[in-house]
């Protein structure tokens, strides 16, 4: 399989992968429960959900914030494909903004130059594992923060939502808020 981004996955963790695999069933289950905790924790969250790819990962995360029809979001103008046309099918209202080619994303305090009063989430792309402290937009703006992880272990907790993507596999939707999980 194709990854244009490294995996940091040891062979512990991929066996296990393989384990679950060998048993036919992904998700619910002991091995599944457990992923999503370790992860959740490893990624600043407190919950998660193990779902079998990242648009169902998307669609879950979107609905669970409250995107809905109308709403604006800011979203990155280079960015997955599957976010775009799932903010689509939402009926969201879509407010691109350039990212930076050094880490394809933008520091908080660029990103905060771009919200406007219409705008209630934004969407970072993170595929290069990059700490940024979101805390600032979300305490002045009143941002709900979705991060796109790619296949980066990432620990942020100022973000709301991570999703995160184990090579084509499976994905996670990681909360901030162990409620909007359930």
């Amino acid at each position: 399989m194709f990854t244009s981004f490294p995996h940091h996955w040891s062979n512990v963790e991929i066996k296990e992968v393989v384990d679950v695999l060998h048993k036919g069933w992904l998700a619910p289950g002991d091995n599944a429960a457990s992923l999503e905790k370790e992860v959740s924790k490893k990624c600043g969250k407190k919950s998660g959900v193990l779902v079998n790819s990242k648009a169902s990962a998307l669609l879950i995360s979107f609905l669970a914030a409250g995107i809905h029809e109308g709403i604006h979001v800011l979203a990155p103008a280079l960015t997955d494909t599957s976010i775009v046309a799932i903010l689509k099918h939402l009926g969201a209202i879509i407010d691109y903004y350039d990212i930076s080619l050094n880490n394809f994303t933008l520091t908080p305090d660029e990103l905060s130059k771009l919200i406007t009063d219409e705008i209630r989430y934004v969407i970072i792309s993170n595929p290069l594992e990059t700490h940024f402290d979101y805390s600032s937009i979300k305490q002045t703006k009143n941002i709900c923060i979705i991060e796109d992880l790619y296949f980066s272990l990432v620990e942020n907790p100022t973000t709301d939502i991570s999703i995160l993507t184990f090579d084509g596999i499976c994905s996670l939707a990681l909360f901030s808020d162990e409620q909007i999980a359930e």
